[in-house]
């Protein structure tokens, strides 16, 4: 799914049912919902039940996770898009990611199979996330990592050929750190282009775009705006 990014370099999401989600704003007045040319508005139903990618249940949990979680692929229409992995090998019982080799975590830990693998392992580990099936099947999944040869496995319980779609759900996004309550809270690394900062339950949270980031969609029709700037992009 494409995101349409307009903002420079805040994005701040409030709670209101009268704003439409990713609607941009301009003005100069004080409070949560002020805007500048530098700020983008978005509208979110509710408050988020989780920061949790992988615990995410309700249309504002979905959101906050495309934003603070990158995914393995994308999709446009029927066609599956790179993400953090550039290329992939499938099968009826499972892919071979190779992940991209410029990718950082919020947190300027280089992304590395290992990680991208653990994020994944706890998506579908005994204590399932709620998605897990829609992308992984009945059968569930190990996933491993080779990090000398840049790729993660995932090795399915039992055939399922939509094993690439699912990964395209933000609930499939991948967290750099496995910490349960610094995920709730928003707090672990990521791999989107944003970080949480103020949040104010029941009327904002403050996402800040990263200038490290560099996974950037590609898709053939890319939406109105401008991406944020990358100052330490070379």
């Amino acid at each position: 799914m494409a995101r349409s990014i307009r903002s420079t370099a805040v994005l701040a999401a409030s709670l209101t049912a009268a704003l439409l989600a990713g609607c941009a704003t301009t003005g100069s007045g004080g409070g949560p919902g002020a805007a500048t040319a530098d700020t983008l508005t978005m509208a979110l139903t509710s408050d988020p039940n989780t920061f949790d990618p992988a615990k995410g249940s309700a249309a504002s949990d979905y959101q906050v996770a495309g934003l603070l979680y990158e995914t393995l692929v994308r999709r446009e229409g029927d066609e599956v898009l790179p993400g953090l992995a550039e290329s992939w090998e499938v099968s009826p019982d499972g892919a071979v990611f190779t992940l991209r080799d410029d990718v950082t975590c919020s947190d300027g830990t280089p992304l590395t199979p290992s990680i991208a693998a653990a994020s994944l392992q706890r998506f579908a580990g005994p204590a399932a996330a709620p998605s897990a099936p829609q992308v992984f099947g009945p059968g569930g999944a190990t996933i491993t990592a080779d990090d000398a040869a840049g790729t993660m496995t995932v090795q399915l319980g039992a055939p399922w050929s939509d094993l690439l779609y699912g990964l395209v759900i933000p609930q499939a996004g991948i967290a750099c750190s496995t910490d349960e309550a610094a995920l709730q809270a928003g707090q672990a690394p990521g791999t989107g282009p944003y970080t949480l900062g103020a949040a104010q339950r029941g009327a904002s949270y403050m996402f800040t775009a990263r200038s490290d980031y560099t996974v950037e969609p590609a898709y053939s029709e890319m939406p109105d705006g401008r991406r944020p700037p990358r100052s330490s992009r070379t």
